[in-house]
């Protein structure tokens, strides 16, 4: 599957939340710790760890260990097309000594709070990163990545981010890696 997204700065965090709300299903509250692990030696490929912890009205919070390693692409106007594996295990820390043990080291860490939304084909993030401050990331998992497949979800994209009441202009090119690393 790939992964094609957008994220946007959000200085409206409030009003933001008020108009998606309006359109869209909400789906809850997750607490997201990320860990990412890379490489020593080349080809230097990165791995992350996620303690995510879902507060879903009605049931009791869950925790869950998902594992990410995503071949990045970032193209024009802020518009991320990934290839992306994701899994879940049961021992997050068994799963950091394993990558210890390879050869691969800590490299960031990062922390989000997000309201989970969900509109059509897309899912929307209302995210607060520790740190960097508020975002709305939207994306959709598309089974190719051909160039119709692509422009057709980054004009979808745009509209959504529309939807919630944020400019084309306040999409963010860079990843939060680059933005954390930059503080």
């Amino acid at each position: 599957m790939y992964e094609i997204e957008i994220k946007a700065w959000d200085k409206s965090p409030g009003e933001t939340e008020k108009l998606t709300a309006a359109f869209a299903g909400y789906e809850g509250f997750f607490d997201k710790s990320d860990v990412y692990y890379k490489q020593k030696v080349p080809p230097k490929q990165s791995v992350r760890l996620r303690l995510e912890k879902s507060f879903v009205d009605g049931k009791e919070p869950e925790e869950k260990n998902w594992v990410t390693y995503k071949q990045k692409e970032r193209r024009e106007n802020g518009l991320e097309v990934n290839r992306e594996i994701e899994f879940k295990v049961s021992d997050g820390g068994a799963f950091l000594a394993m990558l210890e043990g390879l050869g691969f080291s800590l490299s960031l860490k990062k922390h989000k709070k997000t309201k989970s939304y969900h509109y059509k084909e897309f899912h929307i993030e209302l995210v607060e990163v520790e740190g960097l401050g508020n975002f709305v990331e939207i994306e959709t998992l598309q089974e190719d990545e051909k160039p119709e497949t692509v422009q057709k979800m980054q004009n979808a994209l745009y509209e959504v981010l529309e939807k919630c009441g944020i400019s084309k202009d306040a999409v963010e090119k860079r990843y939060y890696s680059e933005l954390l690393r930059e503080l």
